[in-house]
């Protein structure tokens, strides 16, 4: 390292997925996928957020989730730490609390694995639901964590400002939205 005058990190992002293979998706999905993307799609959510969403957690009446909890690596955490605010209310669509309304309540969990506990892993909820989708329609395979790219994305190229998205999605102070895709 004595002999690095300097040195930049660069984070390959992937693209968001086109307007054209989101509707696509939310479309010809069905059951949890189904409702997986609707959420993803239309509150920006992490993926860990999302699989650690109770029923309990919705307010049906007023269409806002209340954020409590993530899962990361297995582990189910409450409240927020120093870089992500995991405890935050979302107002979301109606059109998506319907889709949630229509969902099998198996579980008290939204997005329960055969076990009927929460999905430890997001690739167990990729290999169980994601890619089989996306297989189906011939849409190329990104991670989930691009349905909150592609959220931030539109939002971004619709003029909405970046303080208010930072707000929106959980970022912290620090955090940068960057220009638009």
């Amino acid at each position: 390292m004595n002999f690095v005058d300097s040195f930049t990190v660069s984070y390959n992002k992937m693209a968001p997925y086109s307007l054209q293979d989101m509707l696509s998706m939310l479309v010809n999905s069905r059951g949890k996928i189904k409702a997986y993307l609707f959420l993803a799609f239309t509150s920006g959510l992490r993926t860990g957020e999302l699989l650690a969403l109770k029923w309990s957690d919705i307010d049906f009446d007023h269409n806002v989730i209340h954020l409590a909890r993530s899962i990361t690596k297995g582990i189910i955490t409450e409240g927020s730490n120093a870089t992500k605010n995991h405890q935050r209310s979302i107002i979301v669509p109606q059109f998506t609390i319907d889709v949630l309304e229509s969902t099998y309540k198996e579980s008290e969990w939204i997005f329960p694995s055969r076990t009927g506990e929460p999905y430890k892993e997001s690739r167990n909820f990729i290999k169980a639901h994601f890619k089989p989708l996306l297989k189906e329609l011939d849409i190329e395979y990104k991670t989930l964590t691009v349905t909150r790219h592609t959220y931030i994305s539109y939002l971004r190229n619709n003029g909405i400002d970046k303080n208010f998205i930072q707000e929106l999605v959980g970022h912290s102070a620090n955090s940068v939205v960057t220009d638009k895709h």
